[in-house]
């Protein structure tokens, strides 16, 4: 797993969970920001009373009275008075971050912040959904799921679940006023070309042109006249730069829509995606597409685009968005840009970090990018060109 991804730090905690942190938790008993599951949750394809388990667990995590980030660690096995024992739990069981975000909050009267990682400790794999803090609250269901009650806030108390009376829940309320000052940061991937959203699961396809040459002008005389070799030359130098602008245009641009639906200003935003490699796979930032221009004659990297490393096993990108205002949203302005030679699913992992954030917004979906190839003139590729 890319370093960048397991080890990034903030004030209050770290992105996602080192080795070190982990063996941390397995120390700590039960209770209102942790808890143990030796099998993971029964979930994909499941009736509404098996998920309803999943549901309830991570909204009574988040209305639950802690001040630090809730866990629960699944392919753990609880040992009273020792360390808790990691058994694991298989690969395949894995429940996917992207479609357990869209499960939860397609439910809850608000959001919940929340984010289920993959994790491998001593060669095991653990799922591990963190609940971050602070939560606007209370949470409850807008409608009954299964044996879940509408508009019961269920609560984390110690080692077990209850549901908060009238007198808690105005507690609640009044602890929100303070959640109402944090702003509430909302990204997705985009297409850049025609400023359309494509969600936190992004699927591209890549166009490999394959450029044909068409009739040569030129003569079958042993010696062509100068209009003739003229004419050749011509043409060759059109076919390599159709061919050039052919290969640039292979690559698939990946851009960013924002949105505050908070009240107040995020200020000094910065992303950061990891995008783990695989075979095949380019990520390049803008300059290395697009060509050199009279505006950026040494193809620079201009201020608020992507800074794009290549690390051992991944790619980090880092943009600084800045101010975000309230109730605000936009298709920011950088790209990055993606390329394989074959059909490529990989792990992406983005945060958001803002200096009012007090733990950066964090989701880990999949990229998808699939291969399109097509036959194209040079006359083709020219029409494009002039088109832009």
């Amino acid at each position: 797993m890319c370093r960048s991804l397991r080890q990034a730090r903030v004030a209050k905690g770290s992105c996602r969970v080192t080795d070190n942190e982990f063996v941390q938790l397995l120390y700590r008993g039960e209770s209102e920001s942790l808890d143990f599951k030796s099998e993971q949750y029964v979930f994909v394809g499941a009736s509404q009373g098996k998920k309803a388990e999943l549901l309830k667990d991570i909204l009574a995590f988040a209305n639950a009275w802690r001040n630090d980030t809730a866990y629960i660690l699944i392919g753990v096995q609880e040992t009273p008075s020792r360390k808790a024992n990691a058994t694991g739990i298989s690969t395949a069981d894995h429940i996917d971050d992207a479609t357990l975000q869209q499960f939860v909050n397609g439910k809850a009267n608000r959001p919940v912040q929340f984010a289920y990682e993959k994790f491998e400790h001593d060669g095991r794999q653990i799922g591990i959904i963190r609940i971050a803090h602070p939560q606007a609250r209370p949470i409850f269901l807008d409608k009954e799921y299964g044996p879940l009650k509408a508009h019961a806030v269920y609560i984390r108390r110690g080692s077990s679940t209850d549901i908060a009376g009238p007198e808690e829940i105005a507690a609640m309320g009044r602890s929100d006023v303070r959640a109402s000052e944090i702003p509430q940061i909302e990204i997705e991937f985009a297409e850049p070309r025609d400023r359309r959203r494509l969600g936190q699961e992004p699927r591209v396809t890549v166009a490999h042109l394959r450029v044909q040459e068409s009739v040569r002008p030129g003569s079958v005389a042993a010696q062509p006249t100068a209009q003739e070799a003229a004419d050749a030359m011509q043409y060759e130098a059109r076919l390599q730069r159709a061919r050039d602008a052919a290969s640039r245009a292979g690559f698939a641009p990946l851009g960013l829509w924002v949105a505050n639906n908070g009240s107040v200003t995020a200020h000094d935003t910065r992303i950061v995606i990891t995008i783990a490699k695989a075979e095949g796979l380019q990520v390049l930032e803008r300059r290395k597409v697009q060509p050199r221009s009279r505006f950026n004659p040494f193809n620079l990297r201009m201020t608020g685009d992507f800074f794009v490393t290549e690390l051992t096993d991944c790619w980090e990108l880092k943009l600084d968005v800045g101010k975000l205002q309230p109730k605000s949203q936009h298709f920011v302005p950088a790209v990055f840009y993606v390329d394989v030679n074959r059909e490529v699913e990989t792990q992406v992992s983005v945060s958001v970090f803002a200096d009012n954030l007090p733990e950066p917004i964090m989701f880990s979906p999949l990229l998808r990018v699939t291969v399109e190839e097509l036959d194209v003139t040079v006359e083709d590729i020219e029409k494009v060109v002039q088109g832009l």
